[in-house]
């Protein structure tokens, strides 16, 4: 991915914004079960919330406009073995139907307010702060830690090349300022292969 150089006319077909979203996530290619290799159209100055990567690899390549990485520690009411305990819901071969009812399309939990006024816990730590620009690449795992990325640019969007292996579907997001981590965040697709997903699924 590093050794590719960004031309918007590779990717122009795929990158479809939704600016009632942070960002949307447009598939490009599904790699037979293996691999996720997507295009996430990031709305002006919008964020993800906070995430984990339900123990996939992560990597992202800077297409268009700049977004920023924020890592952080893992709080300390959790750990990657508790995080990675439901790898069978969360690699994308056996979510369960309750699941998929009940996880809120993380393009969307940026946008909800929290609603642990009453969980007392400590704000999560930063590890590092990262301004990425075109044909930059970062990476990330649980092994790691979480992350949020962000569009620091208020007038115009970003896009972003991402690869994850294995591919998945539930992720968890978690309150910034107590460390929480909140319903899984749901992993849809905007679109398909350029094709908008009417169920946005």
């Amino acid at each position: 991915m590093e050794e590719y150089s960004s031309n918007s006319t590779d990717w122009n077909k795929y990158t479809i914004f939704d600016h009632s979203r942070a960002y949307t996530r447009n598939l490009i290619d599904d790699g037979n079960g293996k691999f996720n290799l997507m295009i996430l159209a990031w709305s002006k100055g919008q964020q993800s919330p906070i995430h984990d990567h339900a123990g996939s690899h992560c990597i992202m390549k800077i297409l268009d406009g700049e977004l920023q990485e924020t890592q952080y520690k893992w709080p300390e009411s959790s750990n990657i073995a508790n995080s990675n305990k439901d790898d069978d819901e969360c690699n994308g071969k056996s979510l369960s139907s309750s699941s998929s009812v009940e996880s809120s399309d993380i393009t969307e939990a940026v946008q909800k307010s929290s609603s642990s006024a009453e969980f007392k816990g400590n704000p999560l730590e930063t590890r590092k702060c990262t301004r990425l620009r075109p044909n930059e690449v970062a990476y990330i795992h649980d092994k790691i830690g979480l992350h949020r990325i962000s569009n620091p640019d208020s007038d115009r969007g970003a896009v972003s090349l991402h690869l994850y292996t294995p591919p998945y579907q539930v992720c968890k997001t978690f309150e910034e300022n107590t460390g929480r981590s909140r319903m899984g965040g749901k992993c849809t697709f905007y679109s398909i292969g350029g094709n908008r997903c009417t169920d946005k699924s």
